[in-house]
């Protein structure tokens, strides 16, 4: 996959290569320094409109500032420096 191509939600859920990234901190950060786009489910949005994500290992959290919320439904991409907790 490109770098910053988008596909349909849920598209790399359950793969291999998402699954062997989601495995470790290390595994996660060379995603990030490779550029490797990668999807988690959405567990939790919290009272401040934070996201919480499934990582397996670890809940990341996507903060409400870099999230993006569509009332309509319109399509919207977003890059993000989520933290693990």
């Amino acid at each position: 996959m490109k770098r910053n191509e988008y596909l349909p939600e849920g598209s790399l859920t359950g793969t291999p290569r998402n699954s062997s990234m989601l495995r470790s901190y290390e595994t996660i950060e060379k995603a990030l320094i490779d550029g490797t786009i990668l999807e988690a489910r959405c567990v939790l949005c919290d009272s401040e409109m934070n996201l919480h994500v499934d990582l397996g290992f670890c809940t990341g959290i996507i903060p409400a500032g870099e999230g993006a919320y569509s009332e309509s439904g319109a399509s919207i991409c977003m890059e993000s420096s989520a933290r693990s907790v």
